[in-house]
């Protein structure tokens, strides 16, 4: 049986090795023609070894994007790893490899043999925030192999999953199933990046489209409404001095521009991000609600740069989207307490936000 996807449509980014230049997408017509047989096939997706650097730090940005196609596999719903008779796929990835262990001496016998699937099944992607940052760029970037098979469907964890990929690529309404057991395939693709040792959220700069619409109407004043993401009744990452940190937030932008959020859930908080210029917030996965906003929106996270304490998930997803990232260190920080955030440094920081915000209305 051989399988043929024909692809119009490729991005190739171009990435200027300069301190703190974003990676440019640029679309080029290309005619792409694969023929998957009884072997394993792989459609890599080649970009310049991008290297962006944050806090004096440079972090690697992904190589490439591969595509990996398995013959007559078993994908396991809890990461989302593929077996097959020869082997269990990992591509370097720690917790499929952990996984694979576990899988060792177990035998999967679906009942059923389905078409040609893609998976963006991977670990910790039941959650708003994984699911955005990891998925979002991923399917946005091999949309066109929707757009070129009628008969490819998509693999998702849940009905969020589901719903969040069709806005990026409509192709996929209608063609995505949520996995909750093993499932047997006569083709599984694994989209991933390389190098595998990517740092959490990291993908293509300037790979995702902004869910927002933006408009002037967004920018009253030359700045437009400023979000602070408040984790006020939060256990774990709130603002010690959320008070001090509000009012030097409306010293810089005025009193009437700044509106405090306590998010919900993602429907009901999306029309608010739309109407925001800038976003700021402790880390947490009320910023990955930062896909609704609109082009060139700025935003500001409270996190640590230390070692140990990084995590540039919304930072790798702000520059997906094109948007201006900063953040503030936070005097004391820790993932599982509370923090407190020096008013002196921050106002440094809203201050080139707004001549940010000035610039991009």
């Amino acid at each position: 049986m051989k399988f043929y996807f024909a692809f119009s449509l490729l991005q190739v980014v171009i990435c200027m090795h300069q301190r703190n230049t974003f990676c440019q997408v640029e679309w080029r017509e290309l005619e792409w023609r694969k023929a998957l047989t009884n072997h394993q096939a792989e459609i890599r997706i080649n970009f310049p070894d991008a290297c962006t650097e944050h806090s004096n730090k440079p972090w690697h940005m992904p190589s490439s994007l591969s595509i990996f196609g398995i013959q007559n596999a078993v994908i396991l719903p809890e990461t989302g790893l593929v077996l097959n008779s020869t082997k269990a796929y990992t591509f370097g990835k720690w917790y499929w490899e952990r996984q694979a262990e576990w899988e060792q001496n177990v035998t999967h016998t679906p009942k059923a043999l389905v078409g040609p699937r893609i998976s963006l099944l991977e670990i910790w992607i039941d959650s708003f925030s994984h699911i955005v940052f990891n998925s979002l760029p991923k399917i946005s970037l091999i949309c066109s192999m929707l757009q070129h098979d009628d008969h490819l469907r998509v693999l998702v964890v849940n009905s969020i999953q589901k719903h969040l990929i069709a806005l990026v690529c409509p192709e996929s309404a209608g063609r995505s199933d949520v996995i909750t057991k093993p499932l047997s395939s006569s083709l599984i693709f694994v989209p991933f990046y390389t190098p595998a040792d990517l740092k959490m959220g990291l993908s293509i700069p300037n790979s995702l489209s902004p869910l927002g619409k933006y408009s002037s109407a967004n920018c009253v004043g030359g700045i437009g409404t400023v979000l602070y993401l408040t984790r006020k009744e939060k256990k774990r990452r709130p603002v010690v001095n959320e008070e001090d940190v509000v009012e030097s937030i409306k010293s810089v932008f005025g009193e009437g521009r700044v509106e405090i959020l306590q998010t919900s859930t993602w429907e009901t908080d999306a029309p608010k991000f739309a109407n925001a210029r800038v976003i700021i917030g402790p880390h947490g996965g009320a910023l990955a609600n930062m896909v609704f906003a609109g082009k060139g929106a700025v935003v500001v996270e409270f996190i640590s740069s230390n070692g140990i304490q990084e995590r540039p998930c919304y930072f790798g997803l702000a520059r997906a989207l094109n948007f201006s990232y900063m953040h503030v260190e936070p005097k004391a920080f820790d993932f599982y307490g509370p923090m407190e955030i020096q008013t002196n440094k921050l106002i440094s920081v809203m201050e080139h936000a707004k001549k940010l915000a000035e610039q991009n209305c």
